[in-house]
């Protein structure tokens, strides 16, 4: 779009477009552009808002049907279940769910998508160690022993290939001390994520079955 002026006989014609006849332009009334801008921001929010609500539905209809892992699964679990005793029923239905999923996430404030198959259930004012204290959730920062860490069934086949591919890169750098420390840490926090990805894998590998060792 050019801001050039250009002739009224060009203009009358239709030709060219500039920011006095473009849709941009502002109109007759006071405060349209402001408005506008709010509405669009409005509209935003409420998607990001619904997103995570559908996010939390996820993570709670695979805690109840016991796919979901982390340290938040187990608690979440636990509150799910209360939840379902008061209502006098034995299984929470959609709409149970998708009223669960609103109060978790407060209308869809908190619960964050970290990376895929990982959602952080961390609100603000909660303490957690990614923010070294209490704060806005920081998902460049996650841990996985984090309590407010939920992980869907799809982290569990990455939590198998990361390990896999830890294991192989710890053989071939057993003779780096720096090296092999750091991938004996990463081997060594994946093997707390899932207790039968854990089995199997120290069953079938003995570096993991050695590492695991010495903390067990």
């Amino acid at each position: 779009m050019s801001i050039t002026p250009i002739t009224p006989d060009d203009a009358s014609q239709g030709e060219g477009l500039t920011w006095v006849n473009s849709q941009w332009k502002s109109c007759a009334c006071p405060g349209h552009f402001s408005v506008e801008i709010n509405k669009l921001s409005s509209e935003v929010m409420d998607v990001a808002a619904e997103a995570s609500i559908v996010l939390a539905e996820t993570g709670i209809q695979e805690v109840l049907e016991g796919r979901a892992g982390g340290p938040a699964a187990a608690p979440l679990k636990r509150g799910l279940d209360g939840m379902a005793m008061r209502r006098g029923i034995e299984v929470l239905g959609t709409e149970d769910v998708r009223e669960a999923a609103e109060i978790l996430t407060a209308n869809g404030v908190y619960w964050r998508r970290v990376r895929p198959g990982i959602i952080c259930t961390k609100a603000p004012g909660q303490y957690g160690p990614c923010t070294k204290g209490r704060g806005t959730p920081d998902k460049g920062a996650c841990r996985t022993s984090c309590v407010a860490r939920l992980e869907l069934e799809l982290a569990k086949a990455q939590c198998r290939e990361e390990l896999l591919m830890h294991i192989d890169e710890y053989t071939r750098y057993a003779d780096h001390p720096m090296k092999s420390a750091r991938l004996q840490g990463q081997i060594l926090a994946n093997l707390h994520r899932w207790q039968d990805i854990r089995e199997e894998v120290i069953a079938n590998s003995d570096i993991a079955r050695q590492i695991w060792s010495r903390v067990a």
